[in-house]
Parts: C-alpha cells; sequence; structure tokens
C-alpha cells in the first residue's frame, strides 16, 4: 500500500521507549489511518512483548492505487524558489506532465501530482482564458478565421506569422488529415502539413471543425487561401480516402491533383481480404511506375479472387489516378505518398492535449506547443544545414551536391548511382531519349527537363539529366528546378523565421 510518510504519537507502557529518548506509553491499542484522498484503509497496531504488531487491517481504497492519484506529502512536494524557475523552464518548452513529474523526481526527489504541474502551467501562461480572449491572443500572433451558427462557433482556423511564411517558402505539396478525441465538445482537428527542403513537414495551419462536412471542410479550405495570400503554386493535396476532404479540395483548389495515402487505400483492402497474395497484388498496383505490370496484377486478381475483383472496381478503380503510382507520372508529391508526416504532427501535438479538455484550453495548448515548435525548429534546420557528406562521385557532380541540403542531395545521389548503366540516342538537337535498363525517358537538353517520375515527384534532377550533364550534351545549370532544395533558399528562410528561445533547463553537469 502507497501512502505518504506521517508521523504520529505512539502510546503504550512504561519502559517501551527508544534509545536515548524518554517516550512514556499510556496506549496499547490506535488505529492509524491514510487520509489520502479520503481514503478509508485502516490498520490496528497492537503492543505485543515489548513489540509493536498489526493485528487488524482494513485494505479497501476508496480510489486508484497509483502513484498518478496519489497525493504525497506537502514535505516532498514543495518547491525551492530556484527549483520552480528551472520547472517553469521545462514548462515553457511544453513538456509533457508525466516528462515533466518524472524529471523533477529524478533531479529534485521530490513528487508532483498532477493538480500540482496544472497550478504551475496556470503560474505560467494564467488560468483558462474566455473564447473571446483565447482568440484575440492567436490574432495577435497570427491569423484567425471562425464560422458561426445560431449563435455558436462551428469552426475555427488559424494560422501564426510563421507557419504562414512557412507555407509560402514551400507551397508545393499538402498532406491534410484530421484526428478526434482532442476535445470534451467533439470538435475535429485539422492539420494542414507542408514539406520543406530538408523532407521534414509542418503544420501550416490549424483548423477545429465540429463536424466533418462538405460544407465545413470547403469553409475551412477557402480560409486556407484567404489566410495564406496566393495558393498559385500548390500542386497536390494529400489525403485520405474521405470523400468530403476529395469533393472540397476539387471545388477549391481545381487545378491541384490529389493523391490518396497509399497505407489508408492498403488497408482498407486489408479489412475486407485477409489472403495475403490478394494483398500483395495490391501493393503492386500501388507502387509499380509501368501500367503493364498494373494491368498484369489487376487481371491476377480478377482471376483468382473475384470478391476483390469486384471491390476494386466498385469502390476504387473509378478514382485509380489519385492512389496508383503508374498513374500520376507528372505528380508532385515530394515523396509524399502517405500522409506519414501529418499522422506524425497528430501524435506529438496530442501528447499534450486531452478528451476531456474543453475547447478554449485545447486551443491554448496548440497555440502554446505550436509557438514553442517553431521557436525551435529553425535552429534545428541550421543544424541539418551546416552537415556535409562525401559522395563517391566526380568532383564534377560533387559540387552540385554540395549545393543540396542533406535531404535533397541524398536522393540526387542515390539516384545518380545509376548512370553508368544509361544509354541514349539522339533524336533532335533539344531531345535524348534514354535507356536506363528499366524504361526510355525523353530528356530536354535544352532546358534539363526530363519525363522520369523521380524528376516530376521531386524537381530534382535525376540520373537521366545527370548522364546528359556528365557526357558534355547538357550544359545548362542542373539546379535551376531545385531552389526549393537548395542550402542557401533553406538558410534564407530559417533566418527570416527565426526567434530567440527562452531560457533553457539548467542541468547540471
Amino acid at each position: 500500500m502507497y501512502a505518504p510518510p506521517v508521523n504520529y504519537g505512539v502510546v503504550g507502557p512504561k519502559g517501551l521507549g527508544l534509545e536515548n529518548r524518554k517516550c512514556i506509553y499510556e496506549l496499547s491499542v490506535f488505529f492509524i489511518s491514510f487520509k489520502c484522498m479520503g481514503c478509508t484503509s485502516t490498520f490496528c497496531v497492537n503492543s505485543v512483548d515489548r513489540c509493536l504488531k498489526v493485528g487488524e487491517m482494513k485494505g479497501a481504497h476508496n480510489h486508484p492505487c497509483t502513484r498518478d492519484f496519489m497525493i504525497v506529502d506537502s514535505s516532498r512536494r514543495s518547491l525551492t524558489e530556484d527549483e520552480k524557475t528551472q520547472v517553469n523552464s521545462m514548462i515553457k518548452y511544453m513538456v509533457s506532465t508525466s516528462e515533466l513529474r518524472d524529471a523533477v523526481f529524478l533531479k529534485f526527489g521530490k513528487f508532483l501530482s498532477r493538480k500540482d504541474v496544472v497550478k504551475l502551467r496556470e503560474e505560467v501562461f494564467g488560468g483558462v482564458k474566455s473564447m473571446a480572449e483565447v482568440l484575440q491572443l492567436l490574432s495577435s500572433s497570427g491569423e484567425v478565421r471562425t464560422k458561426s451558427s445560431n449563435g455558436q462557433i462551428d469552426v475555427i482556423c488559424f494560422s501564426l506569422q510563421q507557419q504562414i511564411k512557412f507555407f509560402q517558402s514551400f507551397p508545393e505539396v499538402i498532406c491534410i488529415d484530421s484526428t478526434y478525441k482532442t476535445n470534451k465538445v467533439g470538435f475535429s482537428l485539422f492539420q494542414l502539413v507542408a514539406t520543406d527542403g530538408c523532407g521534414n513537414g509542418a503544420c501550416v495551419m490549424f483548423a477545429f471543425c465540429q463536424r466533418e462536412t462538405v460544407v465545413d471542410i470547403t469553409f475551412v479550405l477557402e480560409m486556407f487561401k484567404a489566410i495564406m495570400g496566393c495558393t498559385n503554386a500548390t500542386r497536390t493535396f494529400v489525403m485520405d480516402n474521405c470523400q468530403a476532404e476529395i469533393s472540397s479540395v476539387q471545388q477549391v483548389f481545381p487545378h491541384c491533383r490529389i493523391v490518396l495515402c497509399s497505407f489508408h487505400v492498403l488497408r482498407a483492402f486489408s479489412r475486407k481480404f485477409r489472403n495475403s497474395d490478394a494483398r500483395f497484388a495490391l501493393r503492386r498496383m500501388l507502387s509499380t511506375r509501368f501500367r503493364e505490370r498494373f494491368n498484369y496484377y489487376y487481371r491476377y486478381i480478377r482471376h483468382e479472387f473475384p470478391q476483390a475483383y469486384q471491390y476494386l472496381n466498385g469502390h476504387w478503380m473509378n478514382n485509380r489516378r489519385m492512389w496508383a503510382r503508374c498513374f500520376r507520372r507528372k505528380y508532385m508529391t515530394l515523396g509524399n505518398g502517405t500522409n506519414n508526416r501529418v499522422e506524425s504532427a497528430h501524435k506529438h501535438l496530442k501528447l499534450h492535449l486531452r478528451r476531456n479538455d474543453p475547447l478554449v484550453l485545447t486551443l491554448r495548448k496548440v497555440y502554446n506547443k505550436a509557438k514553442n515548435y517553431w521557436r525551435l525548429r529553425q535552429y534545428d534546420t541550421l543544424l541539418t544545414l551546416q552537415r556535409f557528406r562525401q559522395y563517391d562521385a566526380p568532383q564534377l557532380i560533387h559540387v552540385h551536391l554540395d549545393k543540396l541540403t542533406p535531404y535533397a542531395a541524398k536522393l540526387v545521389f542515390k539516384d545518380y548511382q545509376r548512370v553508368g548503366r544509361i544509354h541514349h540516342s539522339v533524336i533532335s538537337s533539344n531531345l535524348i531519349d534514354c535507356y536506363d535498363g528499366v524504361a526510355f525517358n525523353l530528356v530536354d537538353i535544352s532546358n534539363g527537363v526530363c519525363g522520369c517520375h523521380h524528376f516530376h515527384d521531386y524537381q530534382l534532377p535525376c540520373s537521366h539529366i545527370l548522364y546528359a550533364y556528365s557526357v558534355g550534351l547538357f550544359t545548362g545549370d542542373i539546379l535551376q528546378y531545385s531552389q526549393r532544395w537548395s542550402r542557401e533558399y533553406n538558410f534564407q528562410v530559417c533566418f527570416e523565421t527565426i526567434e530567440r528561445p527562452p531560457d533553457a533547463f539548467h542541468t547540471d553537469n
């Protein structure tokens, strides 16, 4: 049984004193009750042969016997001013409650209850404010849009200034998804995530919707356009198979392509059919770059798994251009074949949210987490951009690799390793046909454009352009379409959005 340290007066017969202490005991039986959260458990102690023994015990608790629930003795909970200063620094960095309690116990040897952590957070950030005050706070740091009906708010959209600048720097591909159980009023949380030049995703807008209808999601996307300004450079939206989201994107962004998350497609199929061969065939249909192979596995499913064939025809084949790679040859995705980046953003954000929180408190938590994230993110990016790697490539190619971010340079070098297997034939003064052992791809050597998947996915120089450059057929700038991937451009974006962080949490060496 867990209990706080307590001091009780022990009374008993004469002569039962401890060494160097003259204590007189006058009672032989007494009861002790641990008053922890009103606990009713008790035990009886008797004096037998000059010893105290437990004679009777009542172990029924009216609460969970966990450390999270128990309130420890006040002497082990109170923090000194110096300790409180260091804990407040951790709170400013939005450390989760469990991590904060563990850190305080390891460093100071003191326990904090969840109520203690709530009080400390209120001292740092202030108590829960009204909705009007929270919206005013969001407006002071960015842009806020709301939609109301019958006097109640249905949709809330907001972006910080750093998020707006980030989108304007990397607007090409947006991943969108929603998550649940973040507040007690049942609002869904949408995050719109963009990808930077280092291959990392970052949320550019938050949205809370009471209902995931076409009308509400359309309003979210329209407010996204209004907050971000010009969205003409946005080419692709990545999402799961939500018909409301698909219809809304097609209505608000008719010029954009839609890519369905391959993981959600495969999961929906796997819930219907457990056969491993059928799943394997669908995975091949998802990932192959050639329509001949797609048709081969499609016929295989038709002959071997008639029910799976009917399911594909009824639910997926009409929009196969959204999920089959071979049908989106000229789609720019930046490697976002799944919604992993936005799912990761949901996971990290929900560590600080509770399903029983009021919506006002949830907004405050999301705002504080976003402010802290953008305060520190640019420093992590700067450290990444200062790393250089040696590649086994000619100096002529290595010079261009050093101009790219580490993530982009790795992608280019991986594709460059196929250059030795490429052969070409001249079609005209501006066009050559490159064969890499798998397929033929046209390369326009006048402006450095290739028709392969790699070039259109990333807007990075592919193995065919590098081959033409290495043999002297192309003499222009191979990075002319890759500005978003350059170190110089990403350095500039970091310096525009960088902020000074609060005092770091002090640790002793």
